[in-house]
């Protein structure tokens, strides 16, 4: 239900906030974050706010890993999948040519 999602959004955006707080902005905890409360976004049809964060997940998560791009394919799945779902299919792939 929409008070449920609404109730999730606000524990990951405190998630988030700690997570900041207690390990710095770009910490790869920060980016698990980012992309829970990317995928919320996505489920409440906020695909602007959800490219934000999965891009914001992905600079962090490339910074940390930046030999490992299994890493980031995860995230550049679900940014094709919102562009996918905008009605952007040549965005979608090339989301996933970055992989």
């Amino acid at each position: 239900t929409a008070g449920r999602l609404h109730a999730q959004v606000g524990d990951a955006e405190q998630a988030l906030e700690l997570r900041v707080a207690a390990l710095g902005p770009r910490h790869p905890r920060v980016a698990a974050s980012l992309t829970a409360l990317a995928g919320l976004a996505f489920m409440e049809k906020k695909r602007v706010e959800a490219l934000e964060r999965y891009e914001q997940a992905l600079s962090i998560v490339q910074e940390h890993s930046p030999d490992d791009p299994a890493a980031s394919f995860g995230i550049l799945l679900n940014i094709s999948s919102v562009h996918r779902h905008d009605g952007h299919p040549q965005r979608a792939a090339d989301a996933l040519r970055l992989y």
